[in-house]
């Protein structure tokens, strides 16, 4: 397969063929094709609305989402240019639904077993259960309640992509989801450039590296 025809399917949304990547291609020879207006494939699948084959490309692929076009347009600009294309869907989740619904929950059962071991041992221990066990309808809801908001979600928190970039006309991610009537999206992304919002991503991302420590640690 070309990089050409690898940035072909990114358009059309072609998953099985991207796919089979792994198996016939080494997939690094892949992540870095670009059109001529500067687009990855993630960027060209988001921006023709094929939501499910973008999270296999930053899943599985790992393509970068912090590819800037040409234009000045991060990752951020080009969802909503593809939520104006086609919505999203629960279906277009079901499927990394799923197991992120099993890793989940497979990694509360561990914190719990590790709590557990620990009291057995020490049968005075209070473990701050609440803090160390994974939330799993909470986590959930959070990243799956509004399909729209989905892959933004995911990109903003597994991988810090600047949110406030100006694109070369100077417009946000959330001015032009706004001028392209997308309000959920808008809404979101503004809420997430407030004060507030970047410290409790901070927090939240330091505590979650450090409840994990408390687990192995009790």
């Amino acid at each position: 397969m070309s990089t050409q025809q690898f940035l072909e399917f990114c358009i059309t949304g072609d998953v099985n063929s991207i796919k089979q990547l792994k198996s016939s291609n080494d997939p690094r020879n892949f992540i870095y094709a670009c059109d001529p207006q500067g687009h990855n494939g993630l960027h060209l699948a988001v921006l023709n609305g094929h939501w499910s084959l973008a999270m296999h490309l930053l899943r599985d692929l790992h393509i970068s989402p912090h590819k800037l076009t040409e234009d000045g347009e991060s990752i951020f600009h080009s969802i909503a240019r593809g939520l104006k294309v086609r919505e999203a869907t629960d279906q277009d989740f079901a499927e990394v639904r799923e197991l992120n619904l099993k890793y989940w929950q497979e990694e509360k059962e561990r914190g719990l077993k590790k709590i557990e071991e620990r009291k057995a041992a020490h049968p005075d221990l209070k473990a701050p259960e609440n803090l160390v066990l994974k939330n799993v309808e909470k986590e959930d809801e959070n990243l799956f309640g509004n399909p729209n908001l989905t892959v933004a979600k995911y990109i903003l928190r597994k991988y810090h992509v600047v949110l406030k970039h100006n694109n070369s006309m100077g417009h946000s991610p959330a001015d032009l989801a706004e001028s392209l009537q997308i309000q959920d999206l808008a809404e979101y992304y503004r809420l997430e450039l407030t004060p507030h919002m970047i410290r409790r991503r901070l927090i939240a991302g330091l505590n979650e590296n450090l409840f994990r420590e408390i687990v192995l640690c009790l």
